[in-house]
């Protein structure tokens, strides 16, 4: 596998990124219809080929997503970067309407609920990765 360096002095990453979109089940908004079974499998597949590199969202399955990957990466955590998202939100999975929250108040609530790991939507968000890229979904204030 091809690894690139992040940045200017970030951690070396596969070139390819596994996006865990369709982690998040079934849903609304177009999640694949995939079982948690066969999304480990696909994680298994892609740390063996060598990937390094994953791409996640609480958006994704309200936080199943995130969940699931931390499952699936297991004791190979450590040896992974996981990117993931804030800004966005649904109440639940067959609610179409979301809301966008990019203020600093929301992004710091973001964090301590996510990654401190003090909410029943994500608790284990920070078993995915060892390191961590947050970005934001629209601008601040938003």
């Amino acid at each position: 596998m091809e690894m690139r360096q992040l940045g200017k002095d970030g951690p070396e990453v596969s070139r390819i990124c596994f996006g865990c979109f369709s982690m998040g089940g079934a849903g609304v908004w177009g999640w694949a219809d995939i079982n948690d079974e066969d999304s480990i499998a696909a994680v298994h597949k892609a740390l063996d080929a060598g990937i390094t590199f994953f791409d996640n969202a609480a958006l994704y399955g309200l936080g199943h997503a995130e969940e699931l990957l931390g499952k699936a990466l297991g004791n190979r955590r450590k040896d992974v970067l996981v990117a993931t998202k804030c800004g966005y939100w649904r109440e639940t999975m067959w609610e179409p309407k979301s809301y966008r929250d990019s203020s600093p108040a929301n992004i710091r609530r973001e964090i301590y609920f996510r990654f401190i790991g003090r909410t029943r939507r994500s608790p284990s968000m920070n078993r995915c990765g060892s390191c961590l890229i947050l970005s934001m979904r629209g601008r601040p204030g938003m």
